[in-house]
């Protein structure tokens, strides 16, 4: 596997093989002594876009060897799990996956893929945002019956999706996007919140087009056009919910 890395250094007896594009590592093996391992944690899932992408890698279980260092005279291959000279193994986090991931992909598309729990996440509070706007717009819609339905059912739609733009960004917030680093600043959580609603704005308009069109028209019952109207917009929602709400400052 030493193809897979570059050799950058050869100094007091040790030399240190890095990937390519992790030329900086360098720094953090330099003076630690023989036998260090620089390493990423990675599943399955990442395993498999690694080889579907081309992204040379060597891989000991669920590491990626990101660099280390060995004797003058050994040869340049990677040690795996616990290695012979007792001496360190560094773990970098989800920063490092994102460098690798953005060897062969835009930082937008390899952002994502470098935190799939946090998609996961993302994703299961959007399902919970569903039911919050689902059930709230049905709630209103029976407190302004006697009203014409196209008054009544667009905003009976307009409070089921704002009940839910609120509730999902306070889990995004607190839960989803708690360990990325964003400031949570009062002014910035505003700032968020601001970009949630205008990156949420087709979404509102298929909800609300949907609440109103499809009962007025087909007859359908005002909450079926209603979870129509979600399901239309969820996939924009999350698109530019996830990367214009909370990750476009990560991506510089």
């Amino acid at each position: 596997m030493r193809h897979v890395y570059k050799e950058l250094y050869d100094s007091n007896g040790f030399k240190y093989y890095v990937l390519e594009g992790f030329e900086d590592l360098v720094e953090l093996l330099r003076g630690k002594g023989v036998g260090v391992v620089v390493y990423l944690r990675v599943g399955l899932l990442d395993k498999l876009v690694f080889k579907l992408l081309g992204i040379p890698v060597y891989i000991c279980g669920d590491r990626v060897i990101l660099g280390f260092s060995v004797g003058s005279k050994d040869p340049g291959v990677p040690l795996c799990g616990v290695n012979e000279y007792g001496a360190e193994a560094i773990e970098l986090g989800v920063d490092a996956k994102l460098r690798l991931y953005s060897l062969k992909l835009p930082r937008i598309l390899a952002l994502p893929l470098s935190e799939i729990n946090r998609v996961a996440k993302f994703m299961v509070v959007g399902a919970s945002g569903i039911v919050i706007n689902v059930s709230t717009a049905v709630f209103s819609r029976r407190l302004l019956i006697g009203l014409d339905q196209f008054i009544a059912n667009p905003l009976a739609s307009s409070i089921g999706f704002e009940s839910s733009i609120i509730w999902n960004f306070i889990l995004h917030e607190e839960w989803t996007f708690k360990e990325a680093g964003l400031n949570k600043r009062f002014g910035e959580r505003l700032k968020r919140l601001v970009k949630y609603h205008l990156a949420s704005a087709a979404s509102w308009a298929s909800q609300a087009a949907c609440a109103t069109l499809l009962p007025a028209y087909l007859a359908t019952p005002f909450w079926a056009g209603q979870v129509i109207g979600v399901l239309i917009g969820f996939a924009l929602n999350f698109l530019l919910g996830y990367i214009y709400t909370w990750s476009w400052s990560r991506l510089r």
